[in-house]
């Protein structure tokens, strides 16, 4: 990561390079939350698909399944 200085670079050269490195680093900071946003609906989908399988059964698979995939999201939206 570019570190704070006192002095900001004067050089039109150096200054493209920071920003291009800064755009680089934006563009796959916002790749990797629109994965997780997706691997997030992905999982609300399994859970809900789940649920109404769930719904008068009494299978404990089923609710362990729907326990892991509810930890697992809670953990991404934690991120």
């Amino acid at each position: 990561m570019l570190e704070p200085t006192a002095h900001t670079p004067d050089d039109p050269e150096t200054l493209h390079r920071i920003i291009a490195d800064l755009s680089g680093r934006l563009a796959v900071a916002e790749a990797g939350l629109v994965a997780k946003a997706l691997e997030i609906e992905t999982m609300k989908v399994q859970l809900a698909r789940l649920r109404h399988q769930q719904f008068g059964r009494s299978s404990e698979k089923l609710t362990r399944q729907i326990e892991q995939l509810e930890l697992g999201r809670e953990d991404l939206e934690a991120d």
